[in-house]
């Protein structure tokens, strides 16, 4: 974070830096329920959680963010239950259903239908001056409610009204690049079932609801205001959906050779450090969009000897194997992840993945499930 911005509302708060890999760290992830990094919460003085947001936000959002978190005194849960008494909601208030990191907070892993039905009712309320803000909203609620829904469909055979009207939020915003852009990474982070009652929308309303968001992802790469982290991630995932969630079918040879040049260029941009390690993430999603497997196993191995912490890149390579139906090198790496990972906290983290890992891949084995 170097936005001057940021860096002067900052300072307003008394921040504290987390590294899940140091001791005790883990103690916190589970108190506060952070489901993946980065995540940026902001507790009042009695511990109290205001806002919760993830990484891969447009820099000045954490700025919106902040600014509103100053000013904020209601829980969540108390600004949720309050939703349904009001006809108008406040700028900061939508601003904080926007923000908040739904996905990677546990406290509403179980509730996430009746989430997305007030935030999709919010999103009508909220004030026509910031449209950006509403369109965040809709598309959030839309990514909440689309798992059960999916379910419906599937047992149905139709959607339900609230997911149509969501859907349908979805398409008209999509439509209009100034609210699309900065929430297209929004639409990248939404569950697959969201994706699978899009394409019952597209095909009921013969509209079809993919092109809009690959041209907005074009443009979010575009845009130097971005950071590198999000350009990379933007680009990877204008190539998933060129290639309807296939990594390299049916994706223009021009697209891909674009791609892959965008790698090369944005690692050799970052230089060495902590910020080209954060930089590999989104570098082998795009290898990996274009169906370039191998690439992205050759970064990963040649990172991982300049790294400090090269379990993070073996867990990475273990996922593109199981991916690949390659079981027995999956777990290699797994159990090579796990037993090069330090720290109380952190082999604890790594241990339970290389055991879940095991009973999922081959339950069949018991003996190394009981060593893992």
């Amino acid at each position: 974070f170097t936005q001057p911005g940021f860096i002067e509302q900052s300072k307003l708060f008394v921040p504290v830096y987390l590294d899940g890999d140091q001791p005790k760290a883990q103690m916190w992830v589970e108190k506060l329920g952070v489901l993946g990094y980065p995540t940026m919460v902001v507790l009042d003085s009695s511990e109290i959680e205001i806002v919760r947001v993830s990484g891969g936000m447009n820099l000045a959002a954490y700025e919106d963010v902040l600014e509103t978190a100053l000013s904020v005194t209601q829980p969540m849960d108390e600004l949720l239950a309050s939703l349904d008494g009001r006809e108008d909601v406040s700028l900061g208030d939508c601003q904080r259903l926007a923000y908040h990191g739904w996905s990677i907070d546990s406290a509403y892993s179980d509730s996430a239908q009746d989430v997305g039905t007030k935030l999709l009712s919010a999103s009508e309320r909220c004030p026509a001056e910031v449209p950006i803000v509403r369109a965040r909203l809709a598309i959030v609620a839309a990514s909440l409610l689309a798992p059960a829904s999916a379910r419906e469909l599937e047992e149905r055979g139709e959607l339900g009204p609230e997911m149509w009207q969501a859907l349908e939020a979805v398409y008209d915003i999509s439509l209009i690049p100034e609210q699309a852009d900065p929430n297209a990474l929004v639409i990248l982070s939404a569950p697959p079932e969201f994706h699978a009652v899009s394409k019952r929308y597209s095909e009921t309303e013969g509209v079809d609801v993919t092109t809009p968001w690959i041209e907005s992802l074009a443009r979010f790469a575009q845009d130097p205001q971005n950071t590198s982290f999000t350009r990379l991630f933007a680009i990877g995932g204008r190539i998933s959906l060129l290639g309807g969630g296939e990594a390299g079918d049916d994706i223009p040879e021009a697209d891909i050779t674009d791609a892959r040049e965008a790698v090369a260029r944005f690692l050799e941009d970052e230089g060495a450090g902590y910020g080209r390690s954060a930089l590999l993430v989104p570098a082998v999603f795009t290898l990996t969009s274009i169906g370039d497997n191998e690439a992205a196993q050759s970064l990963l191995l040649k990172e991982m000897k300049h790294s400090k912490a090269p379990y993070y890149h073996m867990t990475s390579l273990a996922q593109l194997k199981e991916d690949a139906g390659d079981t027995a090198q999956a777990l290699d790496w797994y159990e090579k992840a796990y037993n090069e990972s330090r720290g109380r906290e952190t082999r604890l983290e790594w241990g339970s993945a290389y055991a879940r890992a095991c009973i999922r891949l081959d339950p069949k084995d018991k003996d190394r499930i009981l060593v893992a």
